[in-house]
């Protein structure tokens, strides 16, 4: 995500709103909980954020997926590096 994103891996413990760190950590998040099996408190803890984040941020990644083509073409890259499917 870091290197689809070009930042540092530390963005996730970043608190800018800035759109390419927020996306980075919707993607993180999302990714914990549909595919890493991680409970949302736990994503919320590693990630320094409230379970009510990760759960908001999860529901913004499904929209961005749906609406906007620029989003879900970094997504399907990051999803094919890391060998998953969407």
């Amino acid at each position: 995500i870091a290197e689809e994103y070009e930042m540092s891996k530390e963005f996730t413990h970043q608190r800018r709103r800035k759109r390419h760190i927020t996306e980075g950590r919707q993607i993180l998040a999302y990714i914990c909980v549909f595919e890493l099996q991680m409970r949302k408190t736990e994503v919320g803890r590693w990630l320094e954020q409230d379970h009510t984040t990760v759960i908001h941020s999860c529901k913004k990644f499904q929209e961005l997926y749906k609406g906007c083509n620029n989003f879900k073409q970094k997504v399907d890259n990051i999803y094919r590096r890391l060998n998953l499917t969407l």
